[in-house]
């Protein structure tokens, strides 16, 4: 029996000097990592993030879900990350820690969490079983994850008559449809991923307002060419989960797409019903949600509440779209961003009939868009792709269209204070956006149309009614 003891005892010796030597490894590696984008996510000793996270401490908790606990892990050098430890239940959650390292490593997206690291060590662990003493094996699965110190989507959404503003909600809108369409779409050509547990608590923000979408426990990885799959183990949340995948078990990109609208109605209205649940007339329901931002703005003397309430209005539609009974009339995250972006353009449309004298006109006039440097350089992209379409002559941009190509650009490089030059950019960007949606048009009426009667330059019309 001594033997026994003595040999437990020495191979826990060794496992500890294992990991006392890999600390320092751990340390260096994660401050390598956080300053590099391109670093691959390492293997972290246990003992090194019971370290930075005062052994996963109380006052250190950030948050707990069915599957973990997320902790603050503190470095050496002040930076903070955070550290999820995954629940302990016996042959339950091996497959969601392995869907959430494989998942997360080979996921690049700016609305997708990023993982710098993992841990999975088996510790042996002395407990009592039916009188008598023996060491039990208990994995330890742990990831290591940017922080969000904004926290998750669901703290920021309860009530639409407070807290964010219209300008963040519908940033953080866009934001989770550009993450979703690289899941589904971008990532790899042909095999999407399948989150299947969308929903406000597994959508972070930074401190920009940037959602991140996370907790990938549950996805599914489909392989080429798969469209869709089926399950009897039915797992995720009430309330998000689509009626085919909950009554039948079938997964499609379209359970993600129904759960996608089920939080574009919620970050607007402030909770996940709608009509269908409610019984109320989609048209009562629209008009109600619409004046009850109308209410809120007046509140706060906002500047912008006729474009705002399109946008809105917009918003509701696509989110009830999204939850249709019938998944075939659900739209991708692809055709939601397409018809965002239009609506977008259209607000700001010039008619066919105006005269680029017309256009030039509001070149001056304030505007009240919001600055935002990935829309400006969209739009100066569109106007050097398409420049044959734009006058005096063509194939030769006005110098006050050359001009503001320069000017936007310079804001993309940051060689432009955002606080000095704000108003001289959005001026710029108001004037071009006009200057696309005429270019647009033109395009379209030379033959710049697919078979499917849409824009070939991108710029689809109509994919909504």
């Amino acid at each position: 029996m001594e033997d026994k003891h003595t040999l437990a005892l020495t191979c826990c010796i060794t496992r500890k000097m294992k990991l006392v030597a890999g600390e320092s490894s751990g340390h260096h590696d994660l401050e390598k990592i956080l300053k590099n984008q391109n670093e691959k996510p390492c293997n972290l000793p246990l003992q090194y993030l019971q370290e930075i996270t005062n052994n996963f401490s109380e006052e250190r908790e950030l948050g707990r879900g069915a599957f973990g606990v997320v902790y603050r892990g503190v470095l050496r050098n002040g930076q903070v990350v955070a550290v999820k430890k995954l629940v302990f239940l016996p042959g339950v959650h091996d497959k969601h820690f392995e869907n959430e390292v494989y998942h997360l490593t080979r996921l690049k997206h700016e609305n997708i969490i990023r993982i710098l690291g993992y841990c999975y060590e088996i510790q042996h662990v002395l407990i009592e079983h039916n009188g008598k003493y023996c060491f039990a094996e208990v994995p330890q699965r742990l990831l290591c994850l940017e922080l969000m110190p904004k926290g998750s989507l669901e703290k920021q959404i309860s009530d639409a008559s407070r807290g964010l503003d219209w300008h963040n909600r519908y940033k953080i809108i866009l934001g989770i449809c550009d993450g979703l369409h690289h899941l589904h779409e971008e990532w790899h050509t042909g095999t999407p991923i399948i989150h299947l547990d969308l929903k406000p608590e597994n959508i972070f923000l930074n401190d920009n307002m940037v959602p991140k979408i996370a907790d990938f426990g549950l996805s599914r990885l489909f392989d080429p060419e798969q469209t869709q799959a089926y399950t009897r183990t039915l797992v995720g949340s009430l309330g998000y989960m689509a009626p085919e995948y909950l009554n039948k078990g079938i997964i499609t990109i379209k359970a993600d797409i129904f759960s996608l609208g089920v939080i574009i109605i919620q970050i607007i209205v402030g909770h996940k019903h709608y009509p269908d649940s409610t019984g109320t007339c989609t048209q009562d329901f629209i008009q109600h949600v619409l004046q009850n931002w109308r209410n809120r703005f007046k509140e706060v003397k906002h500047t912008s509440t006729q474009k705002d309430c399109e946008q809105i209005k917009r918003c509701i539609e696509i989110g009830l779209t999204c939850v249709q009974t019938d998944a075939a009339k659900r739209p991708t995250a692809k055709e939601i961003i397409e018809s965002l972006e239009r609506c977008d353009i259209t607000k700001l449309h010039v008619s066919n009939k105006s005269s680029v004298e017309n256009v030039d006109n509001h070149f001056w006039k304030k505007s009240d868009l919001t600055f935002e440097h990935t829309k400006q350089v969209h739009i100066s992209k569109r106007l050097k792709t398409h420049r044959d379409y734009f006058g005096p002559e063509k194939g030769k941009p006005s110098s006050k269209d050359e001009s503001c190509i320069e000017i936007l650009e310079q804001a993309e490089r940051m060689e432009i204070d955002p606080q000095l030059g704000e108003a001289l950019v959005r001026e710029r960007f108001l004037y071009l956006e006009n200057r696309v949606a005429l270019a647009m048009e033109k395009l379209c009426f030379h033959g710049g149309k697919n078979s499917n009667g849409h824009c070939s330059s991108g710029w689809n019309f109509g994919i909504y009614p």
